[in-house]
Order: C-alpha cells, then structure tokens, then sequence
C-alpha cells in the first residue's frame, strides 16, 4: 500500500475548519498522516485544531509554531519539506476552507494505480465551486473559467499561468525530491510543484470534481466572476504584477530543472526567464515559442502586461 501524507496549513481558519477537518475524517482510503503548521492564527484555529487531533482516526503530527509568519506559500512550503522526511509515497496538499470529496484520496490513487511514486508526478483534478455555505455555484472549476486542463498541463503555459489549485494536486515523491525546497521566487507552491512536473514528468489529469473550492471573499486565490463581460473586467484591471514575478520564477526554474528540459521546453524556459534582455519582439518570441495562458482574454492580458 503507498504511503500518502496530507499536508494543512492554517491561518485563522476557524470559521471552515472543522468541514474540511471532517471530510478528511470520511475518507473512503484514510491518509497515512496529517501534517497541520499553523501560520500564527489569533481565531482559535490552534486550539481547534488540537482537540481535534485527539480524536482523529489517523496519526496527526502539528508542526511547531513559528515567530514570523510565512504566508500560504510558505507555510506549505514549510509542510512539504516535513512530509518528504516522512518518506512518503504521495503528498496531498489541504486547504483550511475547502471540503474533500469522500472518494477524493482513492480517486486520485486509482488514477496513478501501479506508477512507481519514485518518478515526478503530479495528479491533478476538478472541482466545484460554492459559496461560503457550500452551496453550489459551478459544477466544474475548469469549466466557469473558460479553462482548458490540457492545455494548463503544458510547460509552456505554466511558465506563465498558475494552473491547477494545490487544494486539487497530489505530488509524488519523485516530483518533491526535484521541487524542494521551494526557492523564494516560487510565487506559490501549487504553480512550482505543477511547473516542476511539466518539465521533468507527467501531469495526470482527472476529469471530475473530488472536493468544493469554497469561496468566501477571503480566499488567497478564488475564481473569476461568471459572464464574458465580468472576466473581461477581471483581467483589464487584474494586478500586473503576477506576470513579472513569473519572470523571476521561471529564473529559479532554469537553476533546478533546466539541465532536464531539451526542445520546445528549453526554448520556452530560456525565452521568459531572459525576457528582460531580448529586444522589441520579445512578446512574439514568447508566442512562436508557444508560451501563453490557456484562453484568449488570459493570454492577451499577460502578454501586454509582461514589460
């Protein structure tokens, strides 16, 4: 049997905790071990979080607290490196606000049924949509963002485009022998881990949704609004920034995975991390090299804003 970790990171997260703590507890196939690290809550999350340890049907390891806070991505950074001393099989990261479907673990090990863990994989998956109540808003994440998972899946579009939620992912240990430790230019761990596996092995891709990505207006990462009109909105004045410090992940990207990438890929990888330095056609370079977000609106949004 593998040997699967979750990994939970919390920051005042009192308010949802406890559904996503009881949907890990239903699994249909348990985790081995729960991982939490805690990023300084002051809502009572710490205190829920160990009363709820006591009773949990599967080991539960709570990390010490830290004095400076690390952020989302580097407090999973943080869980991901204390997993891989655990010799694990397959990692899972947790959000504190979303709920796992009962079937999610199993599914996600089915998919991957008889695939040594030993090479870097990561698998990857839809989901649906809710509001704070849980209560449906989109049956398909990848659907209400115009989104395609084949197309997000490739190098070139994640040198530019954070795919895939980590609340939807499961990394092998092959792939977080490659990515860790997540440098600091890693803008979030999900997009480095999916990066890390376009490059150097293989995205597995499961159709269906296997958890609820709750939206409650405090969401570090959440979905565009539906409608043509309100994403044409979203990305005309979306922040700028992001494409930039795509630039300077795709830099700490050539240092740990460049060696491992040959063709279109290298090109690609070699093409945005110098994008600074190329001249006038930088932009049509990067289109012939076939970097781009997956969707129209996105592409043109991130094209004219990388300068």
């Amino acid at each position: 049997m593998p040997r699967v970790i979750v990994v939970l990171a919390t920051f005042n997260g009192a308010a949802f905790l406890h559904e996503q703590l009881a949907s890990l507890a239903v699994q249909e196939r348990l985790p081995d071990a729960l991982l939490i690290a805690d990023d300084g809550s002051t809502d009572g999350t710490q205190a829920l979080v160990r009363d709820w340890a006591a009773g949990a049907p599967f080991p539960v390891e709570i990390l010490p607290a830290t004095e400076i806070r690390r952020g989302p991505a580097g407090n999973f950074s943080r869980l991901l490196e204390a997993a891989q001393m655990t010799s694990p099989d397959w990692v899972l990261p947790c959000d504190q606000d979303d709920v796992w479907h009962p079937t999610k673990i199993a599914r996600c090990l089915a998919a991957v049924s008889g695939v040594d863990a030993g090479g870097p994989r990561l698998v990857v998956h839809d989901l649906v949509v809710s509001d704070r109540d849980l209560r449906q808003t989109a049956a398909s994440f990848w659907h209400h963002q115009a989104f395609s998972p084949i197309h997000g899946s490739r190098f070139t579009t994640l040198l530019l485009m954070n795919s895939f939620p980590g609340c939807a992912m499961m990394a092998s240990r092959g792939l977080l022998r490659i990515a860790l430790p997540i440098p600091p230019e890693a803008v979030m761990h999900d997009w480095w881990l999916a990066a890390v596996a376009a490059a150097t092995g293989v995205i597995d891709i499961i159709a269906e949704p296997l958890g609820f990505y709750r939206q409650h207006g405090r969401n570090t990462v959440g979905v565009h609004p539906p409608g043509f009109w309100s994403r044409v909105r979203a990305k005309l004045f979306a922040d700028p920034v992001r494409p930039q410090a795509a630039i300077c992940q795709a830099r700490a990207l050539r240092r740990v995975v460049g060696g491992r990438v040959s063709g279109v890929s290298h090109r690609a990888l070699s093409l945005v991390a110098g994008f600074f330095r190329l001249g006038s056609g930088r932009r049509l370079a990067l289109l012939r090299a076939g970097v781009r977000k997956t969707g129209f609106l996105r592409a043109i949004h991130a094209l004219m804003n990388l300068r």
